[in-house]
């Protein structure tokens, strides 16, 4: 069958749109999309809306980039640079030398600096275009992040949403890799190497350049990033894009006591004074590995906690926020700083328009007394009375062999519900149920509360189990960086973490 129906049986045009459309979809399962797009020039727009969906580049790409039409760059609705840092070794390898964060800062602000300059050529989309929003996804890797102590580590994208079948099996005497898994702990040196060295915080100069790229509405970087970004990086992002409307930022704790102490000053101040007003959407996710955490731990030189303690003043900067659609916060602020920032602050409408949150509480471990999680509870209600549109609210906490969730939900029909599961017996007392039931009476229904549902501790390897098996909403963490998690945590050896 041709389009012109020249040598076709039946011609194309002459063909049903609804069984025209059955026909393209099955071709762009089983078709090679390319091909199918020269053939004429309807299939020719229904295809390349496939084919640029999604675009993957790394720095040397770029160039190209820039000549893709316009017609072209409009239906690109994902954009994702790929930034390759230089090769390094590790102490058993003597290949390429040592990093050297200098070269690396510079091979990163040189790749956002042309990016940047081919965005500022895209026209900024009509809010009712279909492909409105374009999603920059940023990442930086160096190819030997997997070939030495942490062959565990991918840097890809699992676009299929599948689970991997089974870890793959590494067998490397040399860097402590037996039958797939660790042999022995890594090095901190080691460590330090993946996440940039000691010095390894990405930045540029901010003169650098300034070219606005309001076609972009969402940022996004995922957890495979583990080299962070300087403060001076993150305001000149936020500067240069004026048009954000949402950000999804995951990124790493630090080991160093000092350090994360500058991390979350700058942080704090990034969100006070750089955050565009106009987001509506935030997902900030703090990752951690406990097997890394313990080497640090206790370590005078590195002064390292196992357990993050959460940034007070993070929490209450949150709760300065406005006009939020959508909040996900983990581990880097305690929902109970949050709260109770909240409840000191005017009562001004800020947060009508939020409908899902979800917030991480270190209270919600099975050693806190059952006076303090209540406590926690009747707070969250007292919070929910200024999220008028509220839809979900989920308070968790999740690491290994813990797993615990607080939900309060509103469905389609208008009925709530408060549900709970986790590895411990979350308890709910009289005065939480009355304060949440007198939350629905004011929005006109009545509240369910649903038995707790039980988690079996040995499911929970890490935090990433715990995120699956509590079935949080997809926004607080990247369903990719979900999958890696749970994957790298099966590679955990027998040493104690």
């Amino acid at each position: 069958m041709n389009c012109d129906g020249q040598s076709s049986t039946f011609p194309w045009h002459r063909l049903p749109r609804e069984l025209q459309l059955n026909v393209l979809s099955l071709l762009a399962h089983f078709g090679q999309l390319a091909k199918c797009a020269a053939v004429c020039r309807d299939w020719q727009e229904y295809f390349e809306n496939i084919l640029f969906r999604k675009i993957t580049v790394h720095q040397e790409d770029l160039a190209r980039l820039g000549e893709i039409s316009p017609c072209r760059t409009e239906r690109i609705r994902h954009l994702w640079l790929r930034i390759e840092l230089l090769p390094y070794d590790c102490l058993r390898c003597h290949h390429f030398g040592r990093q050297d964060p200098t070269k690396n800062s510079s091979i990163f602000e040189e790749a956002l600096r042309t990016l940047f300059g081919v965005l500022h050529s895209w026209k900024a989309r009509n809010p009712s275009h279909p492909n409105s929003g374009l999603t920059l996804e940023l990442s930086v890797h160096s190819p030997s992040d997997s070939h030495h102590e942490f062959q565990n580590l991918s840097f890809d994208d699992d676009d299929n949403g599948k689970e991997a079948d089974d870890v793959c099996i590494v067998d490397d005497p040399n860097h402590d890799w037996l039958g797939g898994r660790r042999s022995f702990q890594p090095t901190a040196w080691a460590v330090t190497q993946v996440f940039g060295g000691v010095l390894g915080m990405l930045n540029f100069t901010p003169l650098g350049f300034h070219w606005p790229a309001p076609v972009v509405k969402h940022l996004l970087v995922r957890r495979q990033t583990r080299r962070g970004f300087g403060y001076a990086s993150l305001r000149h992002l936020m500067n240069c894009l004026p048009g954000l409307e949402a950000v999804t930022f995951e990124f790493w704790r630090t080991n160093f006591r000092f350090d994360q102490y500058g991390w979350d000053r700058d942080f704090l101040e990034l969100l006070r004074l750089h955050l565009p007003k106009h987001i509506k959407r935030l997902a900030f996710f703090e990752d951690f590995d406990e097997d890394i955490d313990s080497i640090f731990t206790g370590q005078m030189f590195f002064n390292g906690e196992f357990v993050r303690t959460p940034n007070r003043a993070l929490g209450a900067s949150l709760a300065a926020l406005q006009n939020q659609q959508s909040l996900c916060v983990s581990f880097i602020v305690d929902a109970y700083d949050f709260f109770e920032a909240l409840h000191h602050r005017l009562r001004d409408g800020a947060w009508r328009n939020l409908t899902h949150f979800s917030m991480t509480s270190i209270l919600l471990q099975s050693q806190t007394t059952a006076s303090e999680v209540q406590r926690l509870l009747m707070m969250a209600a007292f919070a929910a009375c200024r999220f008028p549109s509220l839809e979900v609210m989920e308070l968790w906490y999740g690491r290994r062999e813990e797993a615990c969730l607080f939900r309060f939900s509103r469905s389609r029909d208008g009925t709530f519900k408060i549900s709970r599961s986790g590895t411990w017996e979350l308890p709910l007392s009289s005065e939480v149920v009355k304060a949440w039931s007198n939350l629905c009476n004011l929005r006109g229904g009545s509240l369910m509360a649903q038995d707790l549902e039980r988690i079996d501790h040995r499911q929970i390897r890490s935090h990433g189990d715990a995120i699956h098996h509590l079935g949080l909403m997809s926004d607080v963490v990247h369903p990719t960086s979900l999958r890696q998690i749970r994957r790298e945590a099966q590679h955990y050896g027998p040493h104690p973490r």
